[in-house]
């Protein structure tokens, strides 16, 4: 007797669990899909409208939400799969009313676990549609915060190499003016001829 009152109780809390999941499938989960699903489009219009600076973290924050999401929903067919086997150990030891209520929640989990699994469907499609719709933001990088004084940096880096490579050049030039003043032919000295002597 105390046996069958603890299998009635077993039961009992399985089929509350089931309920449980059945509300959130067909009415928590559907409810936030689509807060879901609008978080995506907002997100969308203020990355492409607004471009604000902190679109990394904004994307960041999106797939936090999404992979949240995506957990609670693979999770309700876990649940559901869990409950399955508890059953099986729930034995109606000739009791009718165990046996049939059994019955009807192997049968309504049955029910449950094809919408389960469509939802995963969904919510899948959901992430894949963020990921087209979000990836390219999230990979922007930074706007450097002081452009105009890296950029006279770089200005005058280039103006410094450019003089540097003048001065070589005037330098290589002065130095090939000197090796072509070394080049020339000495011009030869000129030898004094003494004048010719009369003979007497």
């Amino acid at each position: 007797m105390e046996t069958q009152t603890s299998d009635k109780s077993r039961l009992q809390a399985i089929e509350r669990k089931v309920q449980n999941v059945q509300e959130t499938l067909r009415t928590r989960l559907p409810a936030q899909f689509r807060h879901e699903a609008a978080l995506v489009c907002a997100a969308k219009w203020r990355l492409r409208a607004l471009q604000p600076a902190d679109a990394s973290s904004v994307v960041k924050k999106v797939r936090l939400e999404l992979g949240a999401f995506d957990y609670r929903v693979k999770e309700q067919a876990e649940l559901l799969t869990r409950y399955l086997l508890e059953l099986d150990d729930v034995l109606s030891r000739g009791d009718a009313d165990i046996k049939r209520n059994r019955k009807a929640l192997v049968v309504a989990i049955q029910q449950l676990l094809p919408e389960a699994d469509a939802l995963k469907e969904r919510s899948a499609k959901l992430k894949q549609f963020a990921e087209v719709a979000l990836g390219g933001f999230g990979a922007q990088s930074p706007t450097p915060s002081t452009p105009v004084d890296s950029g006279a940096e770089s200005d005058d880096m280039h103006v410094k190499s450019l003089y540097e490579e003048s001065e070589d050049s005037t330098e290589e030039s002065e130095e090939d003016g000197m090796e072509d003043e070394d080049m020339e032919p000495e011009e030869e000295e000129e030898e004094e001829v003494a004048p010719p002597q009369k003979t007497p």
